[in-house]
């Protein structure tokens, strides 16, 4: 999974909304590799604000309030934490 977090798109599933992507003054892409996620779940329990148990208990990525810095900071956090290495950023 790759999300390149740039500008708005909402999917919509049912009655809950997935958000994909936000607008903010730069760019990140974060990608989560699932075939290499070993569902440990240190993403989503360390850092709820960024990550949630998304399907089949893999990560999904959360974008809410936080502000991009936080945003990146969350998730720099959980690259570090994730036993796997199924979390990157990319430039």
């Amino acid at each position: 999974m790759i999300i390149r977090v740039s500008h708005l798109r909402r999917l919509t599933r049912g009655a809950s909304e997935l958000r994909r992507s936000f607008t903010w003054n730069l760019s990140v892409k974060v990608k989560i590799d699932t075939d290499k996620c070993i569902l440990a779940g240190e993403c989503y329990y360390n850092h709820p604000e960024v990550f949630k148990e998304g399907v089949d208990a893999l990560p999904a990525l959360v974008l809410g309030e936080a502000g991009l810095k936080m945003f990146i900071k969350q998730v720099q956090d959980a690259v570090e934490v994730c036993p796997s290495g199924a979390i990157v950023i990319e430039d």
